[in-house]
């Protein structure tokens, strides 16, 4: 996307240049008089024309690639969300086996007990049984605790690109107002010719 908004700003760039270049011209046409040359108006007409049309053909060079730029970021913000509501179906399926988990290691610990008490000598597969239920608890919250950390990854992904859509959709529309004070102003020299 960096290369999008590297063309953009030269097209932004240009655009500028052309603008420029007809307010220059409009200064010599609002210089002429009632006895200027027909010849120098017939230039200063095409040179108005020329960079009318330079200016137009920017114009729409930049909108469109504006408009590619906008849709770039908003498909990147949707795949963005959709990761995170993949993230967020994972953690709930996730804190569902957690939960069997604890529930298994609960009775195990139970049985282990209980075990203990009446017969000593089985209790020690019941330990064993029991340690290793703890060891699988203990792995599946470390995978609830990676898919947590990934969606807040992504979440901060999302607001990155939202903070960053914001700031151009912003200097989008200042670009904007500008051309509608070329074009009013373009509007004026050609009233005035």
């Amino acid at each position: 996307m960096a290369g999008l908004v590297f063309h953009i700003q030269a097209e932004y760039d240009a655009l500028i240049r052309a603008r420029e270049e007809m307010a220059r011209v409009r200064k010599e046409i609002e210089k002429l008089d009632a006895t200027s040359s027909p010849e120098l108006i017939r230039s200063l007409e095409k040179d108005l024309a020329k960079s009318t049309k330079e200016f137009d053909r920017l114009a729409m060079a930049t909108a469109k690639s504006s408009a590619e730029l906008d849709l770039n970021f908003k498909k990147k913000i949707f795949n963005a969300s959709q990761a995170v509501n993949k993230f967020t179906e994972d953690i709930i399926q996730q804190k569902n086996v957690v939960k069997d988990v604890e529930a298994d290691v609960r009775k195990l610990g139970e049985a282990y007990r209980i075990a203990a008490k009446k017969t000593p000598m089985s209790a020690a597969g019941k330990l064993s049984e029991y340690n290793a239920a703890k060891r699988v608890l203990d792995g599946e919250r470390a995978a609830l605790f990676e898919l947590t950390q990934e969606q807040a990854k992504a979440r901060l992904t999302v607001k990155e690109l939202r903070d960053e859509y914001s700031l151009y959709k912003n200097d989008s529309t200042k670009v904007v107002s500008a051309n509608e004070d070329i074009a009013g102003s373009l509007k004026h020299i050609i009233l005035t010719v």
